[in-house]
């Protein structure tokens, strides 16, 4: 009975400290509730002798071509072009899938790819052994509201509130005029892709229990962009780029988030912008399974990253390795310092 009240005693003081350390730090320990946006790459998936001794088999549709490469839907658009410019100036056969991180990772698992395209940094079942990540860049993950709405600013502290549906009406929020926002019910819109993987929403809040019961959640890319298009309650989120492929730029207003706009470039690079997506190139490194053809084609699209069209909203390596992300080898696998969380 004494070690129960001791215990309860040990609860109720823990409890206290928590509370202390919510009102000295003000949203330190909301903080908590964002994922790691980063796997140790030192940790690898253990596979079985007979898979680590298998070379790299294509499929039967791609048969007689010298690469297959898988592209996440977000950047597929983007990448396409230079992969087939440079394999025509090459003299080599190339298979493009334009699928997802998923696909990407069962068909490396299968060992019938060469290439896989991640639109976020690994998760530790993407590290399998044999596999090493090149990070092409980054880009913002946008916040999007319907046109009419005139809020223009939230901070990461109200993005998670209104997730986890504790602000649940823009009147709760300012206006640049100093006023607030119109008296309407808010509408988050959630799209939880790849959430085994770290970064992009899950910078957000850090997985699905963690999001109010009165969130929508979305399956597509499209059915995201329509919610918020149509509904001025909406909130929700996506990358730049896709939205204008869409079609959909003039039907959805983006916000900013601690003050720090979504095409504001330098602000991502610099850690002031908190929501962000990586691109991330897997290529085979053991004798029986690398190509050499691989190998030179993610080293090209690397260089040619320096030089995309400006409206992509793109950030390279070279700048990222300039403004304090850190890097193993290729990969990039920490924040910079002063990355707003």
């Amino acid at each position: 009975m004494n070690t129960i009240r001791k215990w309860r005693r040990w609860g109720i003081g823990t409890v206290l400290l928590l509370a202390t350390v919510m009102s000295a730090y003000g949203e330190s320990l909301p903080n908590q509730l964002r994922g790691a946006p980063f796997t140790s790459p030192e940790k690898k998936v253990t596979m079985p002798q007979k898979w680590l001794a298998k070379p790299i088999i294509h499929a039967e549709d791609a048969q007689g071509v010298d690469l297959v490469i898988n592209m996440d839907q977000q950047f597929y658009f983007m990448l396409e072009p230079l992969i087939v410019g440079f394999a025509k100036e090459k003299g080599w056969k190339v298979k493009l899938i334009e699928g997802t991180c998923g696909t990407a990772e069962a068909m490396l698992r299968r060992k019938n790819l060469d290439i896989g395209g991640f639109c976020c940094p690994p998760a530790l079942t993407d590290r399998l052994p044999g596999l090493e990540f090149h990070t092409l860049g980054l880009q913002s993950v946008a916040l999007l509201v319907h046109p009419s709405n005139p809020v223009t600013n939230v901070t990461i502290g109200q993005l998670r509130d209104i997730y986890q549906n504790k602000i649940n009406n823009w009147n709760e929020l300012s206006t640049p005029e100093g006023g607030k926002g119109p008296d309407l019910p808010i509408r988050a819109v959630l799209r939880a892709h790849c959430n085994l993987r770290p970064g992009h929403w899950r910078l957000i809040l850090d997985n699905k229990d963690l999001f109010g019961p009165r969130i929508l959640d979305v399956g597509s890319i499209d059915d995201m962009v329509l919610e918020v298009s149509r509904n001025p309650s909406a909130i929700g989120y996506e990358e730049l780029p896709t939205v204008r492929r869409l079609g959909k730029g003039s039907m959805v207003k983006t916000i900013q988030v601690n003050g720090v706009a979504p095409d504001d470039s330098m602000g991502l690079a610099q850690g002031r912008y908190p929501v962000y997506q990586l691109i991330n190139l897997s290529i085979w490194t053991e004798d029986h399974t690398k190509s050499d053809k691989a190998i030179e084609l993610v080293e090209h699209l690397k260089d040619q990253m320096e030089h995309l069209d400006p409206q992509n909203h793109f950030v390279p390596t070279r700048i990222l390795r300039h403004t304090g992300w850190k890097f193993t080898g290729p990969e990039v696998t920490g924040e910079p310092e002063l990355m707003e969380k």
